[in-house]
């Protein structure tokens, strides 16, 4: 029998930069949180005002917003997690949204105490929306990454896709976390230049060499993994775009890391 532990608290956390089209519905749906912190990291657009201007529902107070130069992604969520004060983090991007269902899901789990249990984080779903529509499989497929957690608990690791640590064990919600990813091909292929230039300069200095192998092979071996095996083709039109672009993908950070290669040489 779950014992009810309505002293508990919970801390949205937040990175951004730029995130002036997300950060106002992203804010609302954290909103019954105690505590929103968010770090960014010189957004030059709207985002800082909208934040300034939020006012939570229910007495909470107004987000703490903090300024830490960009490195990796890690870092960024690491600052934000350390910043928070309360008993369970929510860790959030500006393009997701929390649902209704969630938000109540996420209310019962932290408010109660399992005592054989004793779960310390939990994974909570995804539904992906990509190019406007809800994309199910390829890459889409089972994803469910930690974000709920007990502070002190979890740490980020990894430099790109970046995902959290927890020392104990992981329960899974049910609700999803609404994630407005790319809603145009245009921003698919902003993100696309960005993390690729991120990854291709993170294999450079691990000592990653360019090879013709991965450079031809993993393209078509990443498309074949999405589109057949992961049922991407489930998806439609939009879903052979999706797949094609994350083979893509694949060619642009290994062009890239031959570029740096190429650049370095010729220093």
């Amino acid at each position: 029998m779950l014992r009810p532990n309505p002293i508990m608290k919970i801390s949205a956390v937040i990175i951004t930069y730029n995130e002036e089209r997300n950060i106002e519905a992203c804010l609302k749906s954290v909103s019954f949180c105690d505590e929103i912190v968010v770090v960014d990291s010189g957004s030059v657009d709207g985002t800082l005002a909208l934040i300034k201007k939020h006012t939570p529902a229910g007495g909470a107070p107004a987000p703490a917003v903090y300024f830490r130069p960009f490195d990796h992604f890690s870092a960024q969520k690491n600052e934000a997690v350390s910043k928070a004060t309360s008993d369970w983090i929510l860790s959030i991007d500006a393009d997701e949204r929390v649902s209704e269902a969630l938000q109540k899901e996420i209310l019962d789990v932290i408010r109660s105490n399992p005592p054989r249990e004793q779960i310390c984080a939990y994974h909570i779903p995804r539904k992906n929306f990509i190019f406007g529509s809800h994309l199910k499989f390829g890459a889409n497929r089972g994803d469910a990454p930690v974000r709920l957690f007990r502070r002190g608990f979890a740490a980020f690791e990894g430099a790109i896709h970046e995902r959290l640590s927890v020392r104990g064990r992981v329960g899974k919600l049910k609700s999803p976390l609404i994630h407005l990813s790319s809603p145009t091909l245009k921003d698919y292929v902003r993100r696309l230049d960005h993390y690729t230039q991120l990854e291709a300069i993170q294999m450079r200095d691990r000592g990653e060499r360019f090879s013709y192998l991965k450079f031809f092979g993993k393209p078509p071996v990443r498309f074949i993994q999405r589109y057949f095996l992961q049922w991407g083709f489930l998806d439609g039109k939009k879903g052979f775009i999706y797949c094609a672009l994350g083979s893509f993908y694949e060619f642009v950070r290994y062009a890239k890391l031959w570029e740096l290669e190429r650049n370095r040489c010729a220093h």
